[in-house]
């Protein structure tokens, strides 16, 4: 296993937020606020311009 984290910018970050399962679309009502607080928290967390998503990968070997 190793360390794989997943950095985005903001565009990376709010596009793959929005095509998670339970992400409100666009027609959604309360659309509007849910992107402002994504704006929020990238903005809270983010580091020279982007965040990190910690990931770990796990590599399987085996044979038939």
């Amino acid at each position: 296993s190793f360390d794989n984290p997943f950095v985005m910018d903001e565009e990376a970050f709010e596009g793959n937020i929005r095509s998670r399962s339970y992400a409100l679309a666009p027609q959604d009502v309360d659309y509007g606020e849910f992107m402002a607080e994504l704006r929020n928290v990238f903005n809270k967390y983010a580091e020279n311009g982007t965040v990190t998503e910690p990931q770990e990968t796990q590599i399987y070997l085996g044979c038939f």
